[in-house]
């Protein structure tokens, strides 16, 4: 009886010591912006408690916005693009569209 109630315990203890899972990650659908504007694009995931984990941040367009690895999204010339986000595990992704437009 000892041996069991030890092990309910020690399992109990390591299920409570894990950290939650990240479930999906998630950014603003669009933006508006001009020509030479720098906009910081802001990652949330779910559940909140979740480790943050590092992104990937890509252009499809790189002459009409550029971004780095901080997320810092620089619009270089009239159009539309797309940045896409993932996980660096690529396990979840998300997008932003971004219209820029001239001043």
């Amino acid at each position: 009886m000892k041996k069991v109630l030890f092990i309910l315990v020690i399992i109990s203890f390591i299920a409570c010591d894990q950290e939650p899972r990240l479930a999906s990650i998630d950014t603003i659908p669009s933006i508006d912006a001009f020509v030479g504007e720098k906009i910081e694009l802001k990652v949330s995931h779910t559940p909140a408690e979740a480790l943050v984990p590092a992104f990937l941040f890509l252009s499809d367009d790189e002459s009409v916005a550029t971004v780095n690895k901080q997320g810092v999204v620089v619009c270089r010339q009239v159009g539309t693009c797309t940045i896409h986000i993932a996980t660096a595990d690529t396990r979840f992704s998300t997008a932003c569209v971004v219209n820029v437009r001239p001043n």
